[in-house]
């Protein structure tokens, strides 16, 4: 993954660019609902979403857990949003 100048989001499965807002669908082995949401599949890539479209969160749905072995949780989310002070308003 690499954030790019002007505000590009770029991963594996997807690539966001000059966004207004985001919908971020985070689940493991769930594929996100229809719509424009962008899903992400671990701890590491919802909390790198976040950080960059930190103020453009529209909508949030965690999955709590996220497979064997993984060090994080939906909660684990939560928590760094709140250290971070990122909010979602709510609907």
């Amino acid at each position: 993954m690499r954030i790019l100048l002007g505000r590009i989001y770029k991963s594996k499965s997807m690539v966001i660019k000059d966004v207004r807002s985001v919908k971020v669908f985070l689940d493991d082995t769930r594929d996100a609902p229809s719509g424009s949401f962008c899903c992400v599949r671990t701890y590491e890539d919802c909390i790198l979403l976040l950080s960059v479209f930190s103020n453009d969160v529209e909508f949030l749905d965690l999955d709590y857990y996220l497979g064997r072995n993984v060090k994080y949780s939906g909660l684990d989310v939560l928590v760094f949003m709140k250290e971070h002070d990122i909010l979602v308003p709510a609907t």
